[in-house]
């Protein structure tokens, strides 16, 4: 029994062993058989109703056949004839029952195949045929044959996506298949899980086909994969562009019959968002993306699509057509309600614009003559709103923005409403061109860097005007008519008054650099350059040409009291500068102004006339109630006077001297109202000169000391003055409403010494009251006067009479008063106070004829000294 157990124990062993090396050599041994290569050509060709080549075929014992160089040929039309091409497959038979039961493959492995997915422009898929229903030309076994395809390489390739179609490779593909077929219809499941993306990451792949039902579906799950390649896909939305990150989420398309329905919920982990427009990029967002949409043959139409970025919800909706569509268009709408301005701030279409706060806005994409135009609606109301240093607007500040342009390009125009202002952007270069059609004062105080919150500035009214807007640099005009333009102590522009303004100014840290600037005011012209803020200023001013009524009318501070003692008028030119630090340190101001075309008047005391070469030098400060002159020049003719002095309210201080300078400026402005005998008089040489004038309300009092040594005074050959002779002018005075009160009034000659005191009235008619007292060195006085020699009456000449009353000094003492009016002025000598009534009634013809002579400038000038002592001709005539 042992012995017998044994043997049969032995028996399996062998057995099991010889069937082990049966199964392993059987494995191993192949048998090269064309036909297998038919029959497998001729099953797959019927599964797929597809051409099909194999190139050989072997069998083993076992029953597995392995299949070499086989190709699936595509329909006609395709860029490649080939759907795929693997060195290897590999079937294993057996059978496979149910009620068409065969000896059949029972599954299939495919190795390194290369596949070629194609939708070309006037094509469908070249798979569609495997998941769409067509008329059978035969019965279908019924099977289930599982697929596995290993390291496969997968081109796609599809021409109707995007604008220019898109081109993948994906490679080192398993994908595992399962055909299933019920005798009418093969349906197919493919998954594939772990496919790398092109670039990087991964996505998996699942495709369910019920060619009957002409449905299928496929659903893409991207795990981190590069979104870049994908561009084709989201190119619609038209105003964002994906530079880098990593798209994680699903996307499904489900094929009905001839439409496509797309869902998709993707994230795009840490990534560069551009605005296609602006070039804006935003780094490190992950933007969310919702998608529902159908596409049809030639039309995509988008349903539902949602774009969760940062804190705001962008929903949009529309249609567009594909890219072989005959009839190309766009439709589509974005809108977001209550965004945050700040997320979006990209829509505003300049980076240089950014807001926060609560946006409610609206993009329409759409079709105008092939191209893709835009135009986009933003209601920024709510929110805090900047253009770069040049803007400012506080939230519930109504504000509205309509945006139109062509698709991936800078804006046409950008319509802008902000309160009761209006205007126009367009592109310019790298900037804005802005049309501003009204701009109220109220609101360009409240959004305009330079001049908002500033309490010392002051826009009331409207103005236009035009400007060149780039990053933070503004070239353009402004129309002032209709403004008030109000910075205290230095500019007040009142309505309805002509005013251009043309500028170049750059915006830096809220401080205008000024390049070019020219102001004209009325029929003035200012040009500047500078820098200025609210805490400091340092203005050039270049002058053409400027009128002082225009002046006088929009620079406070030149602004005249009515009361005043002075005045002027008339033009000016040169240049001006204003320097300022702000705080109580007021500004410091540099002058240098031609007044060649300026009059100016000292009321009672002189005018400087109009053609009078002069010039002023200023440099001064202002002060919180007064400007005051620290140094200064002021020239009149060859009359050059150092000046400082205090200019406050309807009150003046002002100091004019030189040690050595020429006098006939100072003549001059003397002969036009005091003694115009002085413009006869010839003055060479160089003299002293004090002034100090000092004004207040309608008072001005005036103290001048002249020192003339220096120079020789001549007029004519009635009188003159050597050099080297002593001769000093000293005189108090006040000019009021009324007139000039002369306090004294004082001049030195070499020993002798004329004083006056009293008043001269206001006006030519008004009377004169002026004492007069004379101590003459008699002797001297003759030698300087010739021409009181020829003054001859009753038989006498001046001359004569004068020794009469000297004394035994050779001096002579005159007591008078000067009346009457500047039109009729008379002379009266004192007589008492001569030594002897006698010889004072003997002489008193010769004395009032000097008197004549003193008071007959005051009515009539030189033209009556002539008619006195005579002209140079008639007493030639006359022999004398």
């Amino acid at each position: 029994m042992i012995m017998k157990f044994m043997n049969k124990r032995r028996i399996v062993i062998y057995g099991g062993l010889i069937l082990l090396l049966a199964v392993v050599t059987g494995s191993l041994y192949e048998i090269e058989s064309d036909q297998f290569a038919i029959l497998a050509k001729d099953y797959f060709e019927t599964v797929i109703d597809r051409k099909v080549e194999i190139g050989r075929a072997t069998v083993n014992l076992l029953g597995r056949v392995t299949l070499k160089d086989v190709k699936v040929y595509n329909p006609p039309g395709y860029s490649s004839n080939i759907f795929l091409h693997a060195d290897k497959a590999y079937l294993t038979m057996g059978m496979t029952g149910g009620e068409t039961s065969g000896f059949r493959p029972r599954n299939i492995i495919v190795e390194k195949p290369e596949v070629f997915y194609e939708r070309p422009d006037t094509r469908p898929w070249n798979t569609e045929d495997f998941w769409k229903a067509k008329t059978a030309r035969h019965d279908h076994p019924t099977f289930i044959m599982p697929i596995e395809i290993r390291n496969a390489t997968i081109h796609y390739s599809d021409s109707r996506v995007g604008k220019s179609g898109i081109s993948l490779t994906l490679k080192k593909a398993n994908i595992s298949l399962t055909v299933t077929s019920d005798g009418s219809e093969i349906r197919n499941v493919l998954v594939a899980n772990g496919v790398p993306a092109v670039g990087f990451g991964s996505f998996d792949f699942l495709m369910k086909s019920h060619p009957n039902a002409r449905q299928s579906e496929i659903t893409i799950q991207f795990h981190e994969a590069d979104p870049r390649p994908l561009k084709p896909f989201y190119e619609f939305i038209g105003f964002l562009n994906i530079n880098s990150g990593k798209i994680d989420g699903r996307y499904r398309l489900n094929f009905d019959q001839d439409t496509i329905l797309h869902t998709a919920d993707l994230r795009v982990l840490d990534a560069e968002i551009e605005h296609t427009i602006t070039k804006t990029k935003f780094s490190g967002v992950s933007p969310r993306f919702t998608l529902e949409s159908i596409a049809r043959d030639t039309v995509t139409e988008v349903r539902n699509l949602k774009i969760f970025w940062k804190n705001t919800i962008i929903s949009g909706n529309g249609s567009f057509s594909n890219r072989t569509s005959k009839a190309r268009f766009t439709n589509m709408n974005f809108m977001t309600k209550d965004g945050k301005a700040e997320d979006i701030s990209f829509l505003l279409c300049d980076p240089s614009f950014s807001a926060s706060g609560p946006v409610t806005g609206s993009c329409s994409i759409f079709s105008d003559r092939n191209l893709e135009k835009y135009r986009v609606e933003i209601d920024l109301t709510k929110t805090k709103t900047l253009y770069g240093n040049f803007l400012e607007k506080d939230p519930y500040l109504k504000s509205l923005l309509k945006i139109d342009g062509t698709v991936g390009q800078k804006p046409s125009s950008i319509d802008i409403e902000i309160e009761n202002s209006k205007g126009i952007l367009q592109p310019f270069n790298h900037g804005w061109a802005l049309l501003l059609t009204e701009l109220r004062g109220e609101d360009a105080e409240r959004i305009f860097t330079f001049i908002r919150n500033r309490s010392i500035f002051s826009l009331k009214g409207s103005l236009t005007g035009k400007a060149e807007i780039s990053k933070n640099e503004v070239d353009g005009s402004l129309d002032l008519l209709n403004a008030e333009l109000i910075y205290p102590d230095y500019f007040n522009k009142p309505k309805n008054d002509r005013a251009n303004l043309d500028f170049r100014i750059k915006i830096i840290d809220s401080a205008l650099e000024f390049e070019n600037l020219n102001l004209r005011l009325a029929s003035s012209l200012i040009s500047g350059s500078g820098r200025w803020s609210e805490k400091s200023c340092d203005i050039s001013l270049a002058i053409p040409k400027i009128k002082w009524k225009d002046a006088k009318k929009f620079i406070p501070i030149l602004k005249e009291d009515p009361s005043s003692r002075f005045h002027f008028d008339g033009e000016a030119g040169g240049t001006f500068k204003v320097v300022s630090y702000g705080g109580n340190e007021g500004a410091e101001i540099i002058a240098n102004l031609d007044l060649d075309g300026t009059s100016l008047d000292f009321a009672g005391v002189g005018t400087k006339r109009i053609g009078q070469n002069s010039s002023l030098r200023i440099h001064g400060k202002t002060g919180s109630s007064a400007f005051t002159i620290q140094d200064g020049e002021l020239g009149v003719l060859n009359t050059k006077l150092s000046l400082n002095g205090e200019f406050g309210n309807a009150a003046y201080r002002i100091s004019l001297s030189n040690p050595s300078t020429g006098l006939d400026g100072l003549k001059t402005i003397l002969a036009s109202r005091l003694w115009s005998l002085l413009n006869a008089i010839d003055a060479e040489g160089q003299g002293g000169i004090e002034i100090d004038i000092e004004s207040r309300n309608e008072e001005m009092k005036v103290n001048a000391e002249l020192d003339a040594g220096r120079a020789i005074l001549s007029y004519g050959d009635t009188w003159y003055k050597p050099i080297g002779e002593s001769f000093k002018l000293r005189t108090q005075l006040t000019s009021e409403a009324d007139g000039i009160h002369v306090e004294r009034f004082e001049l030195n000659q070499g020993n002798s010494t004329l004083i006056c005191q009293g008043s001269i009235g206001a006006g030519r008619n008004a009377p004169i009251t002026v004492d007069v007292r004379a101590n003459l060195d008699v002797r001297q006085f003759k030698e300087r006067a010739p021409g009181l020699e020829r003054i001859k009456i009753e038989g006498r000449n001046a001359a004569q009479a004068l020794e009469l009353i000297s004394d035994k000094e050779h001096r002579a003492a005159i007591t008078g008063r000067l009346s009457g009016t500047l039109e009729e002025p008379k002379f009266s000598l004192i007589m008492e106070r001569l030594a002897s009534r006698v010889i004072a009634n003997s002489i008193g013809g010769q004395i009032r004829a000097l008197g004549s002579i003193i008071s007959s400038p005051l009515r009539l000038g030189k033209e009556i000294i002539e008619g006195v002592i005579g002209t140079d001709s008639d007493r030639a005539e006359k022999g004398e």
